[in-house]
């Protein structure tokens, strides 16, 4: 027995040292909708109680939770692994300044929701007894709830809204090539970064990688979260699936969501009015809103009005409406 896992022990320490490996992280939400356009308002991310993100239940103190989330707990204490902070990455990624006055503001919460880690047994069969010529596969899935909070100066207008996320490592390891054909890229990923080759290759970018991938998989469930405010239209995507198949989420802990303030609440979103001619003819043409809008633009696809007679028309009613987009 001692000397068969000294055998074992010494295939995986060359396996780790000298053979091949293909290691992939990708990141999604568990939704097959996407937004189709960019957001009308414009918005702020700050930090809970001056702080950033607030990972809940995995403080320091948080022992028994952080054990059943090591990955989330882990991911929770690179906020500046690469000299920025979460926010930052995320208000970068989402296209925010984070300094426009009027800006709505947003929190932003993320809750461990369960963590499984598959593959283990495989380093012993099929790599160790194949001496290393079928690899080993190992899975680390981490699903979390993006909680995502507007604050509004009118308390009663605090609105509240969450998406599953779930951040996902394979990664293969042993001797040879065989079965190590570069797998195609996830379906309907936020984020997918991989490296493949000789073991070691890349590996000391690999927690900035996880980290990265991540910053987009919130700042998706964000993105998510404003078109859902701002009532936009939703486009089809396929369900999110690797080359193992669709990708399985765990079930959202219902209290988290309606213990956060403004949860099951209307968004209170008023689109803003057009501030020129010009956002204003594009916005008539592009999203008429008002039933005279709409019709024009019938006429105009049907062929019965020009696009002239039709800015011609829409010119008369801003001049009317002065800008107020009442007649939007």
């Amino acid at each position: 027995m001692g000397k068969t896992f000294r055998i074992a022990c010494a295939l995986l320490s060359a396996a780790v040292l000298a053979g091949c490996s293909t290691w992939r992280c990708r990141g999604f939400l568990d939704a097959n909708t996407t937004p189709g356009e960019s957001p009308k308002h414009v918005y702020r991310i700050e930090g809970v109680d001056g702080g950033g993100i607030d990972f809940r239940h995995l403080s320091s103190a948080d022992v028994e939770e952080r054990k059943k989330a090591p990955r989330l707990a882990w991911l929770s204490e690179q906020d500046t692994l690469v000299g920025t902070t979460y926010l930052d990455d995320i208000a970068q990624e989402l296209g925010m300044t984070n300094a426009v006055p009027g800006a709505t503001r947003i929190r932003i919460a993320v809750v461990p929701v369960e963590e499984t880690r598959l593959g283990r047994s495989s380093l012993a069969w099929p790599m160790c007894c194949t001496l290393g010529v079928i690899p080993a596969h190992l899975v680390d899935e981490a699903s979390f709830d993006v909680i995502v909070q507007f604050i509004e100066d009118n308390p009663s207008h605090v609105y509240s809204t969450a998406q599953i996320g779930q951040v996902r490592v394979d990664y293969q390891c042993g001797l040879s090539r065989l079965d190590m054909d570069t797998p195609p890229l996830a379906v309907s990923a936020t984020s997918e970064i991989r490296d493949d080759g000789t073991i070691g290759t890349g590996r000391g970018l690999r927690p900035q990688r996880l980290r990265e991938v991540f910053v987009k998989t919130v700042a998706a469930a964000v993105r998510r979260a404003i078109a859902v405010r701002e009532g936009e239209k939703f486009e089809q995507i396929a369900q999110p699936s690797t080359e193992f198949g669709p990708v399985q989420f765990a079930s959202p802990i219902m209290d988290e969501r309606s213990n956060t303030s403004g949860w099951g609440a209307s968004p209170q979103y008023v689109p803003p009015a057009p501030k020129t001619l010009e956002d204003f003819l594009k916005e008539c043409w592009n999203t008429p809103k008002s039933e005279e809008a709409k019709k024009l633009k019938r006429l105009v696809d049907i062929g019965m009005l020009s696009k002239d007679e039709w800015k011609r028309q829409t010119v008369d009613r801003w001049n009317k409406s002065k800008g107020a987009g009442g007649a939007r």
